[in-house]
């Protein structure tokens, strides 16, 4: 059978070609359960014409259509993260495992998730919405317990929001800097600026990790450098440009964060250390 070109195919399409009404070919096409009911030869049928004329599902609509949302949504701060990135991906493969997709989305400073998923997927919205890092730090306290107070369910990445509808994942933040730092100390290093980020949780712990192994090395305080938010990534280069005008290259350099080393490097490598 010729597969359409120009225009769309629709279940309407498929419903002509097969002779099927439009209620069989969508629960068979979504993998419904009550598609169990069709006999095996039917729901056969059903996709081997879909294929042959090249339907694509409208993932939307199948939202909108179903009672059971099967669509989740995850935000990151800067798509570009490399953090989020894996994050992403670890959350792609466990949502694969059952059966949901995945919205991904990066938030913009003061907008409102769960406008967002309301805009874009109707009143319908999506079940579930995990925040990671800049996007998990947007939204105060109370704003965040207001989404789950909707019946949204949460999960936030590094940090914590008491609410029954809010959990919660943390790395061992402060064994993660103590570990780095001890790499360093132990090579006899003791010249080292730390790039930190905006004040937050996270942050903090990596710091106090990395400041109590210079003091158990009876190491000078190293020297942090505090970008401003906004473009980690530019800010970063910036910050770092600008103390090395006035001070020499230093033996190590600690970014606290992915995003931050990112741009932390870029005034390094380009005086050839």
């Amino acid at each position: 059978m010729p597969k359409k070109k120009q225009n769309v195919i629709t279940i309407d399409d498929i419903a002509a070609a097969t002779g099927f009404n439009k209620s069989t070919i969508s629960v068979t096409l979504r993998n419904h359960p009550k598609a169990e009911k069709f006999s095996p030869e039917t729901r056969a049928r059903i996709r081997e014409v879909a294929e042959q004329m090249g339907y694509r599902p409208n993932l939307f609509a199948q939202q909108l259509a179903d009672k059971k949302p099967r669509m989740v949504m995850i935000g990151v701060s800067e798509i570009h993260d490399p953090f989020a990135m894996a994050v992403i991906k670890g959350f792609e493969a466990k949502a694969s495992e059952m059966g949901l997709r995945v919205l991904i989305t990066a938030l913009q400073e003061h907008q409102d998730p769960l406008a967002l998923q309301s805009d874009i997927l109707g009143i319908h919205g999506v079940p579930g919405l995990v925040l990671v890092g800049g996007a998990a730090r947007k939204l105060p306290d109370d704003a965040m317990r207001r989404l789950a107070d909707t019946g949204l369910k949460i999960v936030l990445v590094n940090r914590r929001v008491m609410h029954p509808n809010i959990g919660h994942v943390r790395a061992d933040e402060f064994s993660g800097g103590s570990q780095v730092a001890r790499h360093i100390y132990e090579q006899g290093i003791r010249d080292v600026w730390v790039i930190a980020g905006m004040e937050g949780p996270a942050f903090t712990s990596r710091l106090e990790g990395i400041l109590s192994v210079a003091k158990e090395f009876g190491a000078p305080v190293p020297t942090v450098l505090k970008v401003p938010a906004g473009s980690w990534n530019l800010n970063a280069a910036e910050v770092v440009d600008d103390l090395l005008k006035t001070r020499p290259m230093p033996k190590a350099m600690i970014a606290l964060a992915d995003i931050l080393a990112q741009g932390a490097v870029r005034p390094v490598l380009r005086r050839g250390w």
